[in-house]
């Protein structure tokens, strides 16, 4: 996918990762302290969700301003930091609210997809793999602090981690596609300026005088 320098102005992927973490982060933190002391998310171990939501929420804005140093320094792995850090924090998120069974786990879905789009090559499995040792590790914590006879059944972080390899291969196709799609894009953009710039010569070396109108005889190219 073509690169877009890190200090544009354009709706990049990874900019438009940047205000979603923003986003989750302030939607996280609202859910959380507006239904105190009885809230929807964090009520296994509220502690740890406050303490996680508060650090995630300063690495979050300050990733916005530390990205185009990150892109500078690791122009191929710049995006992996991040992911990494939201996979960690949401991991302790969703320990916090009573294990991979809530409905947070969804969140790391979208951090898979992500990552297939950001990361180049197979990143996006490399994300996938982590993502599901991550949620494996939760579940055996959760299940080792409820004193569970045997927590080493981990059928749902399994298929949790399925539905995370599955996203990483179909998002990384679909993003390779608009890849190709869009370099083939600018591929006849540069042949288009080719013809037109041949077009231009052929005319002023041309000894007769001509005139091009358009459907509203408007004069758009003379020699």
């Amino acid at each position: 996918m073509t690169e877009i320098p890190a200090g544009s102005t354009n709706w990049t992927p990874s900019r438009v990762y940047g205000f979603y973490r923003i986003l989750l982060v302030g939607a996280l933190t609202g859910i959380f302290f507006l239904t105190w002391p009885l809230p929807l998310v964090g009520q296994y171990m509220p502690g740890l969700y406050a303490a996680t939501i508060l650090v995630y929420s300063a690495i979050a804005v300050a990733s916005l301003f530390l990205t185009p140093l990150l892109h500078r320094q690791f122009p191929r792995w710049h995006s992996l930091l991040p992911i990494v850090i939201d996979i960690a924090a949401l991991t302790l998120i969703i320990h916090a609210s009573g294990g991979i069974k809530g409905n947070l786990s969804v969140l790391l879905v979208v951090t898979v997809a992500a990552a297939s789009i950001l990361l180049p090559g197979r990143g996006g499995m490399f994300v996938a793999a982590l993502t599901t040792f991550a949620v494996m590790g939760e579940q055996f914590w959760f299940a080792i602090q409820l004193a569970d006879s045997n927590p080493l059944h981990l059928t749902e972080s399994g298929l949790l981690g399925l539905s995370f390899f599955f996203t990483a291969i179909i998002i990384h196709q679909i993003a390779r596609r608009l890849a190709q799609t869009e370099e083939l894009s600018i591929i006849q953009r540069q042949e288009i300026s080719r013809l037109e710039a041949l077009n231009l010569q052929i005319l002023q070396r041309m000894r007769t005088g001509i005139l091009v109108f358009n459907a509203e005889d408007k004069v758009v190219m003379t020699n």
